[in-house]
């Protein structure tokens, strides 16, 4: 089953079979006998000899699905509730990652978590740090399956009414203040992980990118061929990315 999933999006081989043997146990769980008994105890689950075979069996299955969600695998998020803003680019952005998105306003979100309404949200690392995210989800996975931008926009009439000498003094302080701003995300975000490591007992997790791409790569050539996205705008966008990467080593 692994080799399809391989071929048809570039997934690699060792990914695929990690993404779909929670669902193969499931699957063949009746047929085991005893076997998945030893694959609870191999993978740390406590008391299993107390269990009847349902349970360990159960045990077993939930065991290898936490492992996936450690190490990053893309089904961890299936069938997870992740809260998301009210917006069609991010629900279909997690639904395509496996996640079950639910949209709502933010003010709503972390009674939402602790009632069990939804089982975590998205976000960045800045406001995973200041907005109450951090004291009731512990567990961040290091996606970047977004990119996000701050602008300043204005009509072209309006911009084409201001005097060049003038454009050209906004331009280079919206420039400088760019720059700033993002040399400022950049050096806080280890100052920031440390410190919630350390003082809120949060765990990071690098996750497997590709295999995640792999997973939207769908939702992508959906966005170009119904929504009008220039088909080489990824291209583009990983070309700005390297070349201010390169700049600011």
């Amino acid at each position: 089953m692994a080799h399809p999933l391989g071929a048809v999006y570039d997934t690699p081989h060792g990914v695929a079979n990690a993404i779909i043997l929670p669902t193969v146990m499931e699957y063949n769980a009746p047929a085991t006998g005893e076997k998945y008994r030893n694959i609870a105890k191999a993978m740390g689950v406590e008391g299993v000899d107390a269990m009847t075979q349902e349970q360990y069996r159960q045990a077993a299955i939930d065991a290898v699905k936490k492992l996936s969600a450690d190490v990053g695998i893309p089904a961890d998020l299936k069938g997870m509730k992740i809260r998301v803003p009210n917006s069609s680019m991010y629900i279909n952005c997690l639904t395509a990652m496996g996640a079950t998105p639910t949209g709502m306003p933010f003010a709503e979100t972390i009674s939402a978590v602790q009632q069990g309404v939804i089982d975590g949200l998205e976000g960045n690392m800045n406001a995973y740090s200041t907005n109450g995210s951090a004291e009731v989800c512990k567990n961040m996975s290091l996606t970047n399956h977004l990119v996000g931008t701050c602008g300043a926009y204005i009509s072209t009439k309006v911009w084409n009414s201001i005097p060049e000498e003038y454009r050209t003094i906004i331009q280079e302080e919206f420039t400088k203040g760019a720059k700033e701003l993002t040399d400022f995300t950049n050096a806080s975000f280890e100052e920031t992980k440390a410190k919630l490591e350390k003082e809120q007992g949060c765990s990071f997790n690098e996750v497997d990118v590709d295999a995640f791409r792999a997973a939207v790569q769908p939702e992508f050539d959906r966005m170009v061929k119904e929504d009008g996205v220039t088909p080489t705008f990824y291209e583009q966008a990983q070309a700005i990315l390297a070349e201010y990467r390169q700049a600011n080593k």
